[in-house]
């Protein structure tokens, strides 16, 4: 019986705005939030009157809210029924036979604050008791004061959820205290484990230092006996030659002599000229393996100095280490909140730190950095607390993205590569549709990702010379060609779609620079080359487009090669010829170098 009696009520009161507005009015700001984030559409309408689950304007939120559910029933009777079922003591009123004692009770404010009251006349569909409401908001308009009796549960309400989020935040902070000292355990580690380094390497450049010492004794040796060998070689050679020498003028001798005795000489030159020749070849042996010995130590001479230099890199790292251990207990983490001009036109932020405490910033601090509002950093102080230096904690996290800001709703976005991004910050009207760049910051706690600083880029500075008409001697240009068949380049450019226009003139109009549109066709069109024979130049004239062939390049025609003039000749000995760019291909080089 009861949902009989309210259900002909509530259908009239969910198609009645105004007193929809009065209701989201006195809702709970946590019950709004609630219902507007969920809902993706409607948070896209009212993201800018809500910041960190707290809302900044409650009367612009219920109307922004009410704008939303003309077009959705399921909302509007979301913020009835949430109403009559918080405010129980409110709908017992209904129920009760009207006295004067009922009538005082409501006065007094038993069943609720005036703004409450007002929505109950509303709501109650007894035609008898509308005098009794009359009266009783008469006297709430008479008495401003108890008419904001509302304003006490408004705040009890409030500070509970400020206290909520209070007990949320130290558990958050309390994380990141925790977190930071574990990284503060590990930087310290890191230190201690770089100065161990530093000292092993002190010890290696030391060990380093002796090895470099004897290997420069081992070259100046090896040099020496490289050299002595060279010289016993040679003088073995020589050696070598006389020998032969006598060898071919004692042969006509032979004949007068007796058999005996030449075979006896023949054998014995012969032997002492095995035994040079392998002394020889020990020699030139030994020559290689010490050539090759100080190759090695010449490689490793430049290795060691190698590790001289990332040992020096190392020591400037333990030292940039060391002055931060230093200041590591002279430094805060937190995150920029804000800014405000001072009289003098200079801008200093606020700095608030995890632990609570506000610091103030000049704006020169931050100038010098990348830092955006609400990024996480680290801040140093000298001992007087005066900030000395900021260093991002995001550094790794954060991108730089080049786009253009559009608007859709009431929220502005940054397109980039097919992407877009929520910018999160207040920006000027005239960089929407304008080239900028954003910086776009992750989500952290209670930070939603998005873009979080925007700048307008510098448009350049030189205009585009932008021609839509060209003569054949401009195309000629283009593609390097010396003739120009301009009926088969028109049917060219009807085969390949390209809109173009005769002129009067003879030159050809494009939709957009001639340079831009016929670049594509090089892609598509061969241009043939051709040769010094009439026969071929009067093909090339059937051509679109063709150009000669030059010097060692193939006529497309006949087949012929032009002849390449040799100015110098080469001689590689049959060397192994490393060839870097060209215009050969293949068996060309074969064909070319052969001439050298």
């Amino acid at each position: 019986m009861a949902e009989d009696f309210w259900a002909p009520v509530f259908a009239r009161l969910v198609e009645d705005y105004e007193f929809l507005d009065m209701v989201t009015n006195d809702t709970a700001e946590n019950d709004l939030v609630s219902w507007v984030k969920p809902n993706r559409a409607l948070f896209a309408r009212c993201a800018r009157f809500i910041k960190k689950n707290r809302v900044l304007d409650k009367p612009a939120l219920a109307r922004e809210m009410l704008a939303y559910a003309r077009n959705d029933t399921s909302l509007r009777k979301v913020i009835l029924f949430t109403w009559v079922e918080k405010n129980a003591l409110t709908m017992e009123f209904p129920t009760l036979a009207v006295t004067e004692e009922i009538e005082s009770q409501l006065q007094s404010g038993r069943f609720g604050s005036p703004a409450k009251v007002r929505i109950l006349a509303k709501l109650d569909p007894r035609d008898g008791v509308k005098p009794l409401y009359e009266r009783v908001l008469a006297t709430f308009s008479a008495v401003p004061a108890l008419a904001d009796s509302g304003a006490p549960h408004f705040v009890d309400t409030l500070a509970g959820n400020s206290g909520a989020d209070r007990d949320e935040a130290s558990t958050k902070l309390a994380q990141r205290v925790v977190e930071l000292e574990k990284l503060l355990e590990e930087f310290k580690t890191d230190s201690r484990q770089f100065k161990k380094q530093l000292e092993a390497r002190q010890e290696e450049i030391k060990a380093q230092n002796r090895r470099i010492e004897d290997y420069s004794r081992q070259l100046k040796d090896a040099d020496a006996a490289v050299q002595t060998l060279k010289n016993e070689s040679a003088g073995l050679l020589s050696r070598l030659k006389f020998l032969e020498q006598q060898s071919v003028q004692a042969q006509p001798v032979s004949e007068k002599a007796p058999r005996a005795d030449v075979s006896e000489q023949l054998a014995a030159m012969s032997e002492e000229i095995a035994a040079l020749r392998r002394a020889v070849d020990n020699r030139e042996t030994t020559i290689r393996r010490l050539e090759g010995e100080k190759s090695a130590l010449a490689a490793q001479q430049v290795a060691d100095s190698e590790k001289d230099r990332q040992l020096a890199a190392m020591r400037q790292r333990l030292a940039e280490l060391e002055l931060s251990a230093a200041g590591a207990a002279s430094r805060l983490a937190g995150h920029l909140l804000s800014s405000r001009r001072e009289p003098d036109g200079r801008r200093n932020w606020l700095f608030l730190s995890i632990s609570g405490r506000v610091v103030f910033v000049d704006g020169s601090l931050v100038n010098r950095t990348a830092l955006v509002s609400d990024e996480f950093c680290l801040l140093y102080l000298d001992s007087a607390g005066r900030a000395l230096a900021l260093e991002s904690l995001e550094s790794d996290a954060r991108r730089e993205i080049c786009g253009c800001i559009e608007a859709s709703g009431d929220e502005l976005f940054l397109l980039a590569d097919s992407q877009s991004f929520r910018v999160q910050v207040e920006i000027a009207a005239s960089l929407v549709e304008t080239p900028v760049r954003g910086i776009w910051l992750p989500e952290f706690a209670e930070r939603p990702a998005g873009i979080y600083r925007v700048e307008a880029l510098a448009p350049h500075s030189l205009s585009a010379n932008v021609q839509k008409s060209a003569d054949s001697k401009q195309i000629k240009t283009l593609f390097r060609v010396s003739h120009l068949n301009f009926d088969r380049f028109l049917e060219l450019l009807e085969q390949q779609a390209i809109w173009h226009s005769v002129r009067a003139d003879g030159s050809l109009a494009f939709s957009a620079d001639y340079r831009e549109v016929l670049e594509p066709l090089r892609m598509h069109v061969r241009i043939p080359r051709f040769c010094d024979n009439a026969d071929c130049q009067t093909r090339a004239q059937a051509e679109a487009m063709a150009r000669p062939s030059v010097q060692g390049q193939r006529c497309d025609f006949c087949g012929s090669i032009s002849a390449v003039t040799v100015t110098e000749k080469k001689q590689f000995a049959g060397q192994r010829v490393l060839i870097f760019g060209g215009d050969y291909v293949g068996s060309e080089y074969e064909r070319v170098l052969s001439g050298h």
